[in-house]
């Protein structure tokens, strides 16, 4: 998963100093609108079984480069509710 929401027309600032300005203030947020489209993602595939890469989930998730997956650490926080 990507951590960050960096567009790929400011990759040329890569290594730079603004690169590392731009990762803190456009750092991914874990929130729940995203969690909500994962959620809604993981639904659409394997309660409707649809495709990972059908046009449902692509139309959901590819704005913001998100995949239909929680990392083992994001289940137990969720889990634990911490």
């Amino acid at each position: 998963m990507s951590r960050c929401l960096i567009p790929q027309s400011r990759f040329q600032n890569l290594g730079m100093v603004r690169d590392m300005k731009q990762r803190e203030t456009l750092i991914r947020v874990d929130d729940e609108s995203r969690r909500r489209k994962v959620d809604t993602a993981q639904e659409i595939i394997y309660d409707k079984r649809y495709a990972v890469n059908s046009g449902a989930v692509e139309n959901l998730l590819k704005g913001e480069s998100l995949v239909p997956t929680l990392v083992s650490i994001e289940v137990c926080i969720r889990a634990h509710q911490i």
